[in-house]
């Protein structure tokens, strides 16, 4: 209840009323179904950039904390005259991607979110319930999306489909970035097999993961989240205590980092 303060009502009702039984309201899924338990919904609105997220659960003007005092500034004047909007219905958070962008790529995509903002706040207040307003893009142009620019070095994909969609997004928003993107076609070693992915899967899918310090990782998936524990073997017994408690302190952070991508690609799936 405490998310409908800034809720979008279709029914009429007035924001700031309190909500009532049979209340009409815009929300967003921001949890899928899993096993026995429903989605979860939530009434704060997110729209995603590659530079920007705009919510309508925040309404204040946010910069990134990753960066750095210049930046920070440059992108601060840039939404100055957002901030001076009155009765402004949403909020806006400059992602550490923006510190890549040019002042065109930025607003260009500033313009982007708020035409989402109206289709569906706006004008999907006049929708008859249950209808669907906005379907997020696939994961895969997500990813391509979110990564951090300099950290991009190659797009590579098999399926031809996937390789027109991404390219299209790229031409329209990271035109400088077609160059990474490849269409692998080698019929007599496919893709997943020139990177040994089945193997790199199945091994991220065991409970049990060792590490080089001579300890494992337990990892078990329950409705809820994905409990992570870090165990000792009581043979370890070569380096001081002290040093085992560092490694068993670094190693699993260093292992969560990694796999946290792929439970992101899993529940995007």
């Amino acid at each position: 209840l405490n998310q409908c303060e800034h809720a979008i009502f279709a029914d009429g009702h007035r924001e700031g009323q309190p909500l009532r039984p049979g209340d009409q309201i815009l929300v967003q899924i921001n949890r899928d179904a899993m096993k026995g338990k429903l989605p979860a919904l939530t009434a704060n609105l997110n729209f995603s950039g590659k530079f920007l997220v705009l919510t309508t659960g925040n309404r204040k003007i946010g910069i990134s904390n990753k960066l750095s005092k210049e930046e920070s500034s440059k992108l601060s004047k840039w939404l100055d005259a957002e901030r001076n909007i009155p009765d402004r219905g949403y909020g806006l958070i400059a992602r550490t991607n923006a510190a890549d962008a040019s002042k065109e790529e930025f607003f260009h995509e500033l313009d982007m979110l708020k035409k989402q903002y109206e289709k569906v706040a706006v004008y999907g207040r006049n929708r008859t319930c249950f209808s669907l307003l906005y379907e997020s893009e696939p994961f895969y142009l997500s990813a391509v999306r979110d990564i951090y620019g300099r950290d991009l070095d190659e797009i590579v994909t098999d399926i031809s489909e996937m390789h027109t969609k991404i390219s299209d997004y790229l031409n329209e928003f990271q035109p400088e970035k077609l160059a990474i993107l490849n269409l692998y076609q080698d019929k007599l070693l496919p893709l997943y097999k020139l990177h040994s992915l089945e193997s790199a899967i199945d091994e991220i899918c065991h409970e049990k993961i060792w590490l080089k310090s001579g300890g494992f990782l337990v990892i078990q998936q329950t409705e809820a989240f994905v409990p992570l524990e870090s165990r000792v073997e009581t043979s370890v017994v070569e380096t001081s205590a002290p040093e085992v408690t560092l490694h068993m302190d670094t190693q699993p952070a260093c292992a969560s980092q990694k796999l946290a991508p792929v439970q992101e690609l899993e529940q995007s799936d």
